[in-house]
């Protein structure tokens, strides 16, 4: 099963086998992987950070491939011109950036649901937004899914920039190097006078202020 609509022209038996072969891509050292193409979102993750000849190869036969998005947006995919080939290129084997944001979907997805239920609707970057914010926690090194998802959702809705500013990478080093969770580490910031008071310094510019 598919998620989302296809257009093509191909007899049946063509595009059969052509899924087929979207669905069971090599990873290297791992052999055979099943894609979830049947659901909607990991197509979405995967989509912007393929090749215009990937993509292509990805397409083959179909036309157009109309998916839904998050926002309850219908997505067109479809090449609207040629893609020289390339020399000694495999179109179907994947990066292993690519595989690693094929790792990433499943923490992403937590991320979103987390995001979506209060943002409403989401913003029509929220594709973007929420890799910055994976990429960002992590690099304060955070490594839990758990706790991942718990500072995302901070960021996302305080500021793009939020685990730069010293006093969040300060709570964050005391989770790191106590028995304190990260999430009561982050419930010391007094809510919502301090949070709003990073947001401001992160948006302004200005220098952090010790809180009172």
């Amino acid at each position: 099963m598919i998620g989302g609509w296809l257009r093509s022209s191909a007899e049946p038996r063509v595009l059969v086998r052509h899924l087929q072969s979207l669905m069971l891509p090599s990873e290297p050292r791992v052999g055979r992987r099943y894609l979830r193409l049947a659901d909607r979102r990991v197509f979405e993750w995967i989509w912007p950070v393929l090749s215009p000849l990937q993509r292509q190869q990805w397409l083959g036969p179909i036309n157009r491939w109309w998916a839904l998005n998050r926002r309850n947006e219908l997505v067109l995919h479809a090449m609207t011109e040629a893609v020289p080939e390339e020399p000694h290129h495999d179109p179907e084997l994947l990066t292993a950036a690519q595989w690693t944001r094929l790792h990433d979907c499943e923490l992403a997805q937590q991320i979103l649901r987390g995001w979506s239920s209060f943002a409403d609707p989401l913003p029509a970057d929220y594709v973007p937004q929420a890799e910055h914010a994976l990429r960002s926690v992590r690099s304060l090194g955070v490594a839990e899914p758990a706790d991942i998802v718990l500072m995302s959702a901070y960021q996302l809705q305080i500021h793009p920039r939020l685990c730069e500013h010293p006093r969040v990478v300060e709570l964050v080093r005391t989770a790191q190097n106590s028995d304190v969770p990260l999430q009561d580490a982050l419930a010391g910031m007094p809510d919502p006078e301090g949070w709003d008071r990073i947001r401001h310094e992160l948006t302004t510019g200005s220098p952090p202020n010790p809180l009172a």
